[in-house]
């Protein structure tokens, strides 16, 4: 092993960690903390106190981490040395509660109430993990209610397993672009050594009308999610909510929601280098939504950018590009 200047040990290869090993002793810290034994700090949500192993919130929290080792984006503490009580006041001790319940076990309950409160708090805490579980339960339900989802149930697992293994295809000239994008959307990650390494993000506004329609608790959807998120500036939480939609882009773009989604949404989501999906699949997905609404032809050709058109071949340009009217009528 090899010490880092802060006293953090660096494993050479991770990868040499049993599997089963770390499954059998995190499932005994899980047995700990509900009999409350060896909790080390206090986690103090609106005056109600929640006793934990430090260890957990900090290796999936990054806000955690910091807090624990008193570590600001001004100065880096190098003590080995950890904060026993933190403060949290932007979420309700309900919600928190079932944070600390996910951290520990991966377990999360969504109902139309708790859905945004926990996408917010997942953000605040940056945690991809609690985000992308809040928004599987959502899309769950989007695709449950498609007619005749359940036949196809088995194409779409051997889809998806295909769509794990290629993915978008990537433009190889114009690479440079697309480290960019990654960049633009990625999330905070942390290295061994704690630090926090985040991008900023930035989203450019398409022009047009958005068509936004506002969502009740209980139609929330994945794209509808990301128009809310939008509308009120909330970017910060709406790049944690694209990482999720562009890594299950496949089933998102099959959803009722996707053709009510507003230009903005479409368009990041078509700029996206992270679809979990080929690009004839992008363009029809783009079709799909531009013939949904009369209106929504108007932003064709400013869609039509974002896709990758180069990656198609002879045939379909021939068979499916080249026969839409609206896309080859001149402006």
């Amino acid at each position: 092993m090899q010490n880092s200047s802060d006293g953090c040990n660096k494993w050479k290869n991770c990868e040499s960690i049993s599997h089963k090993h770390c499954v059998k002793n995190w499932r005994n810290l899980v047995r700990l903390w509900r009999a409350q034994k060896l909790c080390d700090v206090v986690i103090n949500v609106k005056g109600e106190p929640f006793h934990c192993h430090a260890i957990v919130p900090a290796s999936v929290s990054p806000f955690f981490r910091n807090a624990f080792l008193k570590k600001t984006a001004m100065s880096v503490s190098n003590s080995l040395t950890c904060e026993k009580e933190v403060i949290v006041d932007f979420m309700s001790k309900e919600i928190f509660s079932q944070v600390l319940t996910f951290m520990y076990t991966s377990d999360v309950q969504v109902t139309p109430a708790t859905a945004r409160p926990l996408v917010l708090a997942g953000a605040r805490l940056q945690m991809q993990g609690l985000v992308s579980a809040v928004m599987r339960t959502l899309l769950d339900l989007e695709m449950a209610a498609i007619p005749g989802s359940s036949k196809d149930k088995s194409v779409s697992n051997d889809f998806r397993l295909k769509s794990m293994i290629h993915g978008r295809q990537k433009i190889p000239y114009n690479q440079r672009v697309h480290d960019a994008m990654d960049n633009r959307n990625c999330c905070p990650e942390i290295d061994c050594c704690g630090e926090l390494q985040s991008n900023g993000s930035e989203f450019n506004e398409a022009p047009g009308p958005q068509g936004y329609r506002h969502p009740k608790d209980e139609n929330l959807t994945t794209t509808g999610v990301m128009d809310e998120l939008r509308l009120q500036g909330d970017l910060a939480t709406l790049s944690f909510v694209q990482t999720f939609a562009a890594r299950n882009y496949s089933e998102v773009c099959e959803t009722e929601a996707f053709l009510l989604a507003s230009v903005h949404t479409i368009a990041c989501l078509l700029d996206d280098d992270r679809l979990n999906i080929d690009e004839f699949r992008v363009f029809s997905s783009l079709c799909r939504w531009l013939e949904a609404e009369p209106m929504h032809l108007v932003h064709a050709p400013y869609l039509l950018s974002k896709t990758r058109l180069q990656l198609l071949s002879p045939q379909e340009l021939a068979e499916h590009v080249e026969t839409k009217g609206y896309l080859m009528r001149k402006k």
